[in-house]
C-alpha cells in the first residue's frame, strides 16, 4: 500500500532541501525524492556563491553569521546552518578579450570594510548539503535517495509521483528539481514559455593559478573560433585554488576547446595558469527558458531554478524553498481547520512580485549574448572608455545595466569615434530569439 504524504518534494538542491525543512518544521508530513544516490554529492557547475550581500535580492538581503554559523534571511525571518569555510568576494570584474577590465566595485577600499564590505559569500556546496540534511533528518522528514521520478500525475484530491519501481502519494507536490526540470516539462508548464538556448559548462578546482586579484570575481568574454565563448573564475574556500568556468550557448563549440583556450592559448589568460593543476572536475548542461508565470497546477508548485531563467543563484532557491514550504504547509493547515486553503495563493503572488515584475529575464541573459551583438574590438574599445570601478554589484540582474549606464555616459565620445557600434548596440534591445538567431537553429 502506497504511503500517503502531505507533501512530496521532489529535488534536493537548496531549494527542495529547504522546502522540505519548512514543511516538516510545521507538522507535515514530508518525502524527500532525490535521483543521486548521495544527496552531499555535488556534480554540477556552481560557483558556490551567495549573492547578494549588499543589496536586496529576491525580495531579502542575505547575511551570513560567522559566530553563529548560520545563513541569515532576516526579511523572511529564517537561517539555515552552515559550519563550513568560505571566503569572501568584494568585486565583480569584466575583462575585455584584450584585457581592459570593468570594475564592479572597488576590492582595495572594500576589504576595508571586512565582512561588511564583501558583495558575495563562497561557500563549500556539499558541507552546506550535509548540515541542511542533518536538520531535515532531526525533524523526521522521510529522505529517499536514488529515486529518479518519471512520472508525476493528479489522482482526485492527492498527486502520485512514480520513481523506479516506487510510487508515493501526497496533497502537494513541490517540484524543485532543476533547471531542467522533469516535472515541469511532464506538466505542462514550459507549454508557456519561451526557450532561447541551452547553456553548457565544464568547470574545475585548478590550484596555483596567478589571478591578478584575489577574492574578486573575473568574467572573461572571448571568441573561439569567430563563436562566443566565456571563463568565469570564482575565489574557492582554499586559498591556493579557484573554481575556474568555461561555457558556451552555442552547440557548435568544444567545451575543451573552450578550456584549452582560455588556459593554454588565450595571449593573456594562459599566463595565469602557467604550472597550474586542474583538480576536479563538474559539468553542466541548463535549458534557458523564459520563467513560469503561473507555478502552480494539479496540486503541483514549482520552485527555484526548475520556474527560472536558467537558474534563480543559490540564494533564489533558499529564499524561493522556503517561502514554498511554508505556502504549502499553510495551505494543509488551512484545509485541517475547515478555511478555505489560501496559502498557494500567498506564493504565487509573491513570485509575480518579486521575481516577474521584478526582474527582467531577458537582461539576466544578456550577460551572455552581448557577445553575439558585438565583437572583440567593440568591447576592447568599450571597456577602454571605463576608467573607474562603478557601483559594487554581484546581481546578475544588475550588473549589466550598472555597465550600460557608463557606456551610454561615454555616448558623446563613441558616436565621435566610433558611431558603428552605437548602431550594434542597438540592437541590444531586440528581442532574445533574434539575437540568438544562429545558436537556436
Amino acid at each position: 500500500m502506497t504511503k500517503r504524504y502531505d507533501l512530496i518534494v521532489v529535488g534536493a538542491g537548496p531549494a527542495g532541501l529547504t522546502a522540505a525543512k519548512a514543511a516538516r518544521e510545521c507538522g507535515l508530513e514530508v518525502a524527500l525524492l532525490e535521483r543521486k544516490t548521495d544527496i552531499t554529492n555535488l556534480h554540477r557547475c556552481c560557483g558556490q556563491s551567495l549573492v547578494s550581500m549588499n543589496d536586496y535580492y529576491f525580495g531579502d538581503i542575505f547575511h551570513f553569521n560567522n559566530k553563529g554559523k548560520r545563513m541569515c534571511f532576516p526579511v523572511n525571518r529564517f537561517s539555515l546552518k552552515y559550519d563550513g569555510p568560505s571566503s569572501n568576494i568584494y568585486s565583480w570584474h569584466f575583462y575585455s578579450p584584450d584585457g581592459h577590465i570593468v570594475k564592479l566595485g572597488d576590492a582595495k577600499e572594500l576589504k576595508k570594510l571586512g565582512d561588511n564590505g564583501r558583495i558575495a559569500m563562497i561557500h563549500d556546496k556539499e558541507v552546506f548539503f550535509r548540515c541542511l540534511l542533518d536538520e531535515i533528518d532531526k525533524t523526521g522528514v522521510e529522505v529517499f535517495p536514488g529515486i529518479n521520478v518519471t512520472d508525476v500525475t493528479k489522482t482526485g484530491e492527492n498527486v502520485r509521483v512514480k520513481g523506479g519501481d516506487k510510487n508515493f502519494e501526497a496533497t502537494y507536490v513541490i517540484a524543485a528539481d532543476g533547471t531542467n526540470s522533469l516535472i515541469a516539462e511532464k506538466m505542462g508548464f514550459n507549454k508557456a514559455r519561451d526557450f532561447f538556448c541551452k547553456i553548457s559548462s565544464q568547470s574545475f578546482y585548478i590550484r596555483n593559478a596567478k589571478i591578478p586579484e584575489l577574492e574578486v570575481a573575473l568574467s572573461c568574454p572571448d571568441y573561439v573560433k569567430e563563436i562566443p565563448a566565456f571563463m568565469v573564475i570564482f575565489p574557492w574556500i582554499n586559498e591556493d585554488e579557484i573554481n575556474a568556468i568555461f561555457l558556451t550557448l552555442d552547440p557548435h563549440l568544444n567545451l575543451d576547446e573552450v578550456t584549452d583556450y582560455f588556459m593554454n592559448k588565450h595571449p593573456i589568460y594562459s599566463k595565469w595558469f602557467k604550472d597550474s593543476e586542474k583538480l576536479r572536475k563538474f559539468t553542466s548542461v541548463e535549458s534557458i527558458y523564459s520563467p513560469i508565470r503561473e507555478p502552480f497546477s494539479d496540486n503541483v508548485l514549482i520552485v527555484g531554478d526548475a520556474g527560472g531563467t536558467q537558474e534563480v543563484e543559490n540564494t533564489g532557491a533558499m529564499i524561493s524553498g522556503w517561502r514554498a514550504g511554508n505556502a504549502v504547509a499553510t495551505s494543509v493547515i488551512e484545509s485541517k481547520v475547515g478555511l478555505k486553503a489560501e496559502g498557494i495563493s500567498h506564493y504565487l503572488r509573491w513570485w509575480k512580485e518579486t521575481y516577474i515584475d521584478k526582474y527582467s529575464h531577458e537582461d539576466y541573459v544578456k550577460n551572455f549574448t552581448f557577445s553575439y551583438i558585438l565583437s572583440g574590438d567593440d568591447l576592447n574599445y568599450l571597456f577602454s572608455l571605463i576608467k573607474e570601478p562603478l557601483a559594487p554589484c554581484f546581481n546578475p540582474y544588475e550588473a549589466l545595466n550598472l555597465i550600460s549606464q557608463a557606456i551610454q555616459q561615454a555616448a558623446p565620445t563613441i558616436q565621435q569615434e566610433r558611431p558603428d557600434i552605437l548602431t550594434r548596440l542597438a540592437k541590444m534591445a531586440a528581442p532574445l530569439e533574434e539575437v540568438l538567431t544562429s545558436i537556436r537553429k
